[in-house]
């Protein structure tokens, strides 16, 4: 979670909008008193937090004065793996290793403590099946064979 700062009212604000997207990584949804609890901020500046991210199509609204994230917030995620240098550069040696093994194959990098799969190829050989099916998907650093909290599929 980011420290909320002090330097000026537009960085602050910032820097709330980023701490409340944060909120979401452990809950599905929430409401802004519960958001105003995990920061130390004002029910209100959580409120109208919660709207602005809303208005600007980062959360949605889940009824009853909750909040959820956005498919946008997905969309972001994607366009941010697919334009990593790494992601092209690894591509050959995917391909190769994929080959060798006959097994699906993933680029993980470490992101926030997580491993955060960035690009996969599956197995295209008959009777195998991948053991999940992802573009972006996130897992304990460094074990990553499945989704978490998921069973291999």
């Amino acid at each position: 979670m980011l420290t909320l700062t002090e330097d000026s009212p537009g960085l602050r604000s910032v820097s709330i909008a980023a701490s409340v997207l944060d909120c979401f990584a452990a809950h599905a949804e929430l409401g802004a008193t519960q958001v105003a609890g995990e920061l130390g901020v004002a029910k209100s500046t959580a409120c109208r937090m919660l709207s602005a991210l809303s208005a600007g199509g980062l959360l949605d609204r889940a009824g009853g004065g909750r909040y959820r994230l956005s498919l946008r917030m997905f969309e972001l995620g994607v366009l941010a793996a697919e334009r990593m240098p790494v992601r092209d550069a690894a591509r050959p040696v995917l391909i190769e290793l994929q080959q060798q093994l006959r097994e699906m194959v993933q680029l993980g990098v470490p992101a926030a403590g997580k491993g955060c799969g960035i690009r996969w190829r599956r197995s295209r050989w008959p009777g195998r099946r991948p053991v999940f099916s992802a573009c972006v998907g996130t897992s304990s650093w460094p074990a990553c064979a499945g989704p978490p909290g998921g069973s291999a599929r």
